[in-house]
């Protein structure tokens, strides 16, 4: 065993060493980098031509898969997945995985904030871009039917007028196919028996239908009653839903000392734009709007990779996967899945007590591998004075 050999082998531990602690010191800067996946770096030994001892060579890395710790942020966009499975990034050309979820809206586009990639979702099956643009506006609604709710008096004398002059209007509000909002104006008469004449206006010069209401004896609507209705225009017509007969729910004609008549559209509604954005466990989106409708759009798209081990880091918590066996597709909560947690992120996976304790394992194998490296020295220097005769 030559003296030099001590050097290499000596040389050779300070670079694993100094490998190491680049590693170590990557892992602990991205300590809060979402997403983050910590790596390990391996060594093993070699032999010299001798077959003794050749000191030390790096072998390569190992990404650290296990889940980080899941952090609320209170923002609607970011997901996090509890769970197996990671999210799919495109540039347009390649597909990228992660398990960063700070995602953001660009023009309808659900996209990673740090690089601006797109999001993929999954909708019936069918892989595509996380686009809302066909979801931007919820569509307005005609209305088709008002519903009548209170009581007629049975007991007022023929020609009693509700409103009586000096009252308020008896309105109610619809919706025509664009959206718009309009009022109709409703005027009871009392009549022989217990029969009301009804009269709706759109104004008060013009009148849209005239109607008679019956009553049975018990009070609820006559079968007569249960089919009236307003055309407005050509284009719609309003059904006045009045109740049925032998059902009290609606409207009335008891005796009692006065009449009183309310109005609800039971359907129509105006344009709407989004008002509030939510992801449940499965990744799904649902979107309310202004409007008070409510649609479900996409999945996140969700990759199940059969061997995470061939990931390779490409920056921004991102990874591309270099391995020909099939990636499988689906979304949150289905079997091979983890869930999503919405307005919440995963932080990095990196364990600071872990990575303390290799640093000092480290630094004190740097501190033996240079005291060999300088014991070595002075030996080679001693062995070169000597052969000079000094």
């Amino acid at each position: 065993m030559s003296t030099l050999s001590i050097l290499y082998k000596s040389f050779s531990g300070l670079q694993s060493f100094s490998r190491s602690l680049n590693n170590l010191s990557h892992n602990v800067a991205n300590i809060n980098t979402p997403g983050f996946k910590g790596t390990s770096v391996h060594f093993r030994d070699m032999l010299s031509d001798q077959n003794n001892g050749g000191g030390v060579h790096y072998t390569g890395e190992t990404l650290k898969l296990t889940q980080g710790d899941i952090s609320r942020t209170g923002q609607n966009t970011h997901l996090a997945i509890d769970g197996k499975g990671w999210f799919v990034l495109t540039d347009g050309e390649h597909q990228y995985y992660t398990r960063a979820g700070q995602f953001e809206f660009d023009q309808w586009q659900l996209v990673d904030k740090s690089t601006g990639y797109k999001v993929l979702g999954v909708l019936n099956g069918s892989i595509q871009n996380f686009n809302l643009i066909d979801y931007n506006i919820s569509s307005p609604q005609s209305t088709t039917s008002i519903q009548l709710k209170g009581n007629l008096n049975a007991g007022a004398a023929t020609g009693t007028k509700v409103p009586a002059e000096g009252e308020d209007k008896l309105e109610a509000v619809y919706f025509n196919k664009l959206g718009e909002k309009h009022t109709l104006y409703f005027n009871f008469t009392k009549k022989a028996g217990n029969e009301w004449s009804v009269e709706v206006k759109k104004s008060d010069t013009e009148t849209l239908a005239t109607h008679t209401i019956k009553f049975n004896g018990n009070g609820s609507p006559h079968e007569d009653s249960s089919d009236l209705s307003v055309k407005i225009d050509d284009n719609q017509s309003i059904k006045l839903n009045i109740g049925k007969s032998g059902n009290f729910s609606n409207l009335t004609g008891y005796s009692s000392a006065n009449s009183t008549v309310a109005f609800n559209a039971e359907d129509g509604r105006t344009a709407g734009q989004i008002k509030n954005l939510s992801f449940d466990h499965t990744g799904k989106l649902s979107i309310e709007y202004t409007n008070s409708d409510k649609q479900d759009t996409l999945h996140v798209l969700l990759a199940n990779l059969p061997n995470e081990q061939y990931l390779t880091s490409v920056g921004n918590s991102m990874f591309i996967y270099q391995e020909s066996s099939e990636i499988v597709y689906g979304h949150g909560g289905q079997n091979m899945f983890g869930t999503i947690k919405g307005g919440s992120i995963e932080k990095s996976n990196v364990n600071m007590s872990h990575e303390f304790s290799e640093i000092i394992i480290v630094q004190r194998g740097y501190q033996a591998s240079s005291q060999v490296l300088s014991v070595t020295n002075k030996m080679i220097e001693e062995l070169y004075n000597s052969a000079r005769g000094k």
